[in-house]
Protein backbone atom coordinates (compact mmCIF):
# COMPACT_ATOMS: atom_id res chain seq x y z
CA UNK A 1 0.00 0.00 0.00
CA UNK A 2 1.12 3.58 -0.80
CA UNK A 3 0.84 6.12 1.84
CA UNK A 4 -2.34 7.83 0.49
CA UNK A 5 -4.06 4.52 1.04
CA UNK A 6 -2.76 4.23 4.34
CA UNK A 7 -4.10 7.40 5.24
CA UNK A 8 -7.40 6.53 4.10
CA UNK A 9 -7.87 3.35 5.38
CA UNK A 10 -7.14 5.12 9.21
CA UNK A 11 -9.18 8.17 8.14
CA UNK A 12 -11.90 5.76 6.84
CA UNK A 13 -11.94 3.35 9.93
CA UNK A 14 -11.28 6.09 12.50
CA UNK A 15 -14.58 6.17 13.97
CA UNK A 16 -15.03 2.75 15.42
CA UNK A 17 -11.05 1.85 15.97
CA UNK A 18 -11.67 1.94 19.49
CA UNK A 19 -14.17 -0.71 19.91
CA UNK A 20 -12.35 -3.08 17.92
CA UNK A 21 -9.33 -2.88 19.75
CA UNK A 22 -8.20 -5.72 22.12
CA UNK A 23 -5.94 -4.86 25.63
CA UNK A 24 -3.80 -7.22 26.82
CA UNK A 25 -2.72 -5.64 30.54
CA UNK A 26 0.11 -8.46 30.71
CA UNK A 27 2.05 -7.69 27.04
CA UNK A 28 1.63 -3.29 27.65
CA UNK A 29 2.99 -3.63 30.98
CA UNK A 30 5.82 -5.28 29.82
CA UNK A 31 6.06 -3.02 26.86
CA UNK A 32 5.73 0.46 28.80
CA UNK A 33 8.36 -1.66 31.38
CA UNK A 34 10.74 -2.50 28.91
CA UNK A 35 10.77 1.12 27.27
CA UNK A 36 11.57 2.53 30.76
CA UNK A 37 8.05 4.44 30.52
CA UNK A 38 8.14 6.70 34.32
CA UNK A 39 7.74 9.45 36.04
CA UNK A 40 8.49 12.90 33.65
CA UNK A 41 10.06 10.77 30.77
CA UNK A 42 9.01 12.07 27.59
CA UNK A 43 7.37 9.66 25.61
CA UNK A 44 7.16 9.55 21.43
CA UNK A 45 4.14 7.41 20.66
CA UNK A 46 4.84 6.73 16.91
CA UNK A 47 1.01 5.66 14.98
CA UNK A 48 -0.39 6.21 18.21
CA UNK A 49 -4.18 6.58 16.49
CA UNK A 50 -6.46 7.49 19.04
CA UNK A 51 -4.20 6.90 21.88
CA UNK A 52 -4.44 3.70 22.85
CA UNK A 53 -1.65 4.11 25.16
CA UNK A 54 -2.09 7.24 26.27
CA UNK A 55 -3.79 6.39 29.75
CA UNK A 56 -0.74 4.26 30.31
CA UNK A 57 1.63 6.97 29.94
CA UNK A 58 -0.72 9.27 31.63
CA UNK A 59 -1.10 6.94 35.01
CA UNK A 60 2.81 6.39 35.13
CA UNK A 61 3.20 9.84 34.65
CA UNK A 62 4.98 10.15 31.24
CA UNK A 63 4.69 13.83 29.07
CA UNK A 64 3.56 12.02 25.79
CA UNK A 65 3.58 13.58 22.37
CA UNK A 66 1.66 11.55 20.07
CA UNK A 67 2.49 11.41 15.69
CA UNK A 68 0.39 9.87 13.25
CA UNK A 69 -0.51 10.32 9.35
CA UNK A 70 -3.94 9.80 10.04
CA UNK A 71 -6.03 13.40 10.76
CA UNK A 72 -8.84 11.43 11.72
CA UNK A 73 -7.41 9.50 13.89
CA UNK A 74 -5.42 12.28 15.52
CA UNK A 75 -9.02 13.99 15.77
CA UNK A 76 -10.93 11.31 18.35
CA UNK A 77 -7.61 11.38 19.85
CA UNK A 78 -7.45 15.25 20.31
CA UNK A 79 -11.69 14.66 22.10
CA UNK A 80 -9.98 12.22 24.17
CA UNK A 81 -7.14 13.41 25.39
CA UNK A 82 -7.05 17.33 25.16
CA UNK A 83 -4.09 18.36 26.83
CA UNK A 84 -1.60 15.57 25.28
CA UNK A 85 0.60 17.11 22.08
CA UNK A 86 -0.30 15.25 18.38
CA UNK A 87 1.23 15.67 15.21
CA UNK A 88 -0.06 14.88 12.21
CA UNK A 89 2.42 13.94 10.25
CA UNK A 90 4.42 11.21 8.51
CA UNK A 91 6.81 10.08 11.41
CA UNK A 92 9.11 8.69 8.63
CA UNK A 93 9.43 11.93 7.08
CA UNK A 94 8.97 14.83 10.00
CA UNK A 95 11.78 16.33 11.17
CA UNK A 96 11.50 16.54 15.56
CA UNK A 97 12.12 19.63 17.21
CA UNK A 98 12.74 18.10 20.93
CA UNK A 99 14.49 14.93 21.80
CA UNK A 100 12.64 12.05 23.33
CA UNK A 101 13.60 9.79 26.31
CA UNK A 102 11.66 7.32 24.71
CA UNK A 103 10.00 6.65 21.51
CA UNK A 104 7.32 3.73 21.13
CA UNK A 105 5.13 1.74 18.50
CA UNK A 106 2.20 -0.26 19.89
CA UNK A 107 0.17 -1.92 16.96
CA UNK A 108 1.44 0.13 14.14
CA UNK A 109 3.80 -2.75 12.00
CA UNK A 110 2.07 -5.14 9.67
CA UNK A 111 4.07 -8.13 8.35
CA UNK A 112 3.98 -9.45 5.24
CA UNK A 113 1.35 -12.46 5.40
Amino acid sequence: MDKKEIIAFFDDNASGWDAIQVRNEEVIAEILKKGGITKSKRVLDIACGTGFLFPDYIRLGAKVTGIDISSEMLRIAKKKFPDIQLICEDAEEYEFEKDYDAVMIYNAVKGNN
